[in-house]
């Protein structure tokens, strides 16, 4: 075989791939909606106190109180934290007698399986591994 029938075969064997690639990609193109989801997701995340609180729920719910003595933050500061994550659908909230409770939403995060990872969050069309 010459370099030249390296060449020209070279986009045959690859072809077929980038066209599922492509059709998927035209499929599913995301909408400035999703984007813009997207964004504010990845930007309540991207702070350092609000990733501890992520990963302190990886190990199950907590209340107000739990997350702020497990984050080393007053209460104050850990609403506040939590209100950005729970507004940008990243962290679900429910009244528990005079308490609240924090966990993920439905869907956000996948606990590992085993390795060095707690888990993965699926924020839209990004996946974060969460590493403990």
């Amino acid at each position: 075989m010459t370099a030249a029938d390296r060449v020209s075969a070279s986009p045959t064997t690859t072809s077929p791939t980038l066209t599922r690639k492509d059709d998927f990609m035209a499929d599913n193109k995301p909408t400035p909606t999703d984007d813009r989801r997207l964004s504010e997701q990845l930007g309540a995340v991207a702070e350092p106190t609000r990733l501890r609180i992520i990963r302190l729920l990886t190990s199950g719910p907590r209340s107000v109180g739990q997350i702020a003595d497990g984050v080393k933050v007053e209460m104050v500061n850990a609403s506040h934290h939590l209100r950005l994550l729970t507004r940008a659908g990243v962290l679900t909230d429910t009244k528990k007698g005079r308490h609240v409770e924090y966990r993920f939403a439905d869907g956000v995060f996948e606990p590992a399986t085993g390795g060095p990872h707690l888990g993965t969050l699926h924020l839209d069309s990004c996946r974060l591994t969460i590493e403990g």
